[in-house]
């Protein structure tokens, strides 16, 4: 396994890799209503808001807007991981 310019990755990046794209597909393969906000350099569990099942609102209303920090999951909020949310 390499990036898209050849450089190779450890046998622990692949593993990791690995183990991501798993989660993926359970994630996929799950009906839920959780999704992952990237924010401030980390990764939030989130629920989806404005739904029968939940229906605090999904995003903030006023000027600021955003994603509603009232749809955390508490206690499983943050995920350690580097990430950037930014376009290419």
């Amino acid at each position: 396994m390499k990036t898209r310019a050849g450089t190779k990755l450890t046998k622990e990046e692949i593993r990791l890799v690995r183990r991501l794209k798993r989660l993926a597909k359970d994630w996929k393969e799950t009906p839920n209503r959780l999704w992952l906000w990237s924010g401030a350099d980390s990764l939030h569990v989130m629920v989806y808001g404005g739904t029968k099942t939940n229906p605090v609102p999904h995003t903030r209303e006023g000027p600021k807007g955003g994603m509603n920090p009232d749809n955390m999951v508490e206690g499983g909020d943050y995920i350690s991981i580097p990430n950037d949310g930014g376009d290419w």
